[in-house]
Order: C-alpha cells, then structure tokens, then sequence
C-alpha cells in the first residue's frame, strides 16, 4: 500500500511540524513577548508604536502650519 505509506509519513511530517512551532512558541517566542510587553509598560505606559505616533503627529502639525500660516 504505498499511497498508505505516504499519508503516513506525511502525517508525521506534520505533526512533527506542530511540535516545532509549539517548541519555538514555548522556549523562545512567548518569553521574547513577555520581555517586550514588560519593557513597553516600564518604558512607554504600554502604548505601542510610539516613533509611528510620534512622526504622524509631526506631519499632521506641518499640515496645520501650512494650511493656517
């Protein structure tokens, strides 16, 4: 049965798959993002994209200057 053979180890690819990405969930990923979101709350009181903010806020102002001025 060799079409059975090939769904098996297929199977196994994919489960093997699932484990490698719950292991890199695990060991690296999830402490990376805890890290990061423990920094943000030190550092910026959790609000994210903060040089995004920062540059849109200074467009807009140049906006107003130039429209007003």
């Amino acid at each position: 049965m060799p079409g059975s053979c090939l769904r098996s180890c297929s199977a196994r690819r994919l489960a093997c798959s699932y484990q490698l990405v719950e292991a890199y969930d695990e060991t690296y990923y999830r402490v990376f993002t805890t890290i990061e979101e423990t920094v943000r709350q030190d550092l910026a009181a959790s609000r994210r994209h903060l040089a995004e903010a920062e540059m849109q806020q200074a467009a807009r102002s140049r906006r107003h200057e130039h429209n007003t001025g």
